[in-house]
This record gives structure tokens, C-alpha cells and sequence, in this order.
């Protein structure tokens, strides 16, 4: 349509909701921006418990984790497990 192309976005938002309280922001450029992390991924690792990270690497010789935005796959084997276990021990909830 002539018109969408044709009219400022202002004028069309005014348009399409002139009921309602429209505030317009300055554009900023976009960019993509993965949160994941070795210590993001360590955290979980440490969420699942001892039991069950050594249960996985029983099963499948390491505990591989790809990140569903970047694609990113982090993997760690049993000396990893155990090391990150060992300088993060358990806590004692009171």
C-alpha cells in the first residue's frame, strides 16, 4: 500500500492508535548479544549436584551444553567436574 510507504511513522502510529498514549523512542542500532558463559554454565552444573553431574559423565563420558542462541557448546569431562566441585562446595541452608 502507497500510504505505508508514503507516511511518516509518526503519522502512522498516530493513525493506527491515536486513543492511546504513544511516546516515539530515538532508534538505536541493534545487536546481538549471547549471556552465556564458562561461569553461567558452571553455575548449572553445580544447580544439578554432585550425584547427577557424575550420573551424566557415567553415561555419557562428559557434560556437554550448547547454547541455543550462539550456537556456543561448552564441554567438560570428569577432572573438570571434579575440580569445580571441589572449589565449590556444598552449602549448608539454615
Amino acid at each position: 500500500n502507497d500510504e505505508l510507504l508514503s507516511l511518516s511513522c509518526k503519522t502512522l502510529l498516530h493513525r493506527l492508535f491515536h486513543e492511546d498514549d504513544v511516546r516515539l523512542f530515538e532508534p538505536s542500532p541493534l545487536r546481538f548479544h549471547c549471556s552465556c558463559s564458562n561461569e553461567r554454565i558452571e553455575k548449572m552444573i553445580l544447580s544439578l549436584g554432585r550425584d547427577e553431574a557424575n550420573d551424566i559423565l557415567s553415561e555419557q563420558g562428559k557434560i556437554q551444553v550448547d547454547c541455543e542462541f550462539c550456537n556456543a557448546s561448552y564441554a567438560y569431562d570428569t577432572a573438570d567436574v571434579k575440580k569445580l566441585f571441589a572449589s565449590n562446595p556444598p552449602s549448608t541452608h539454615h
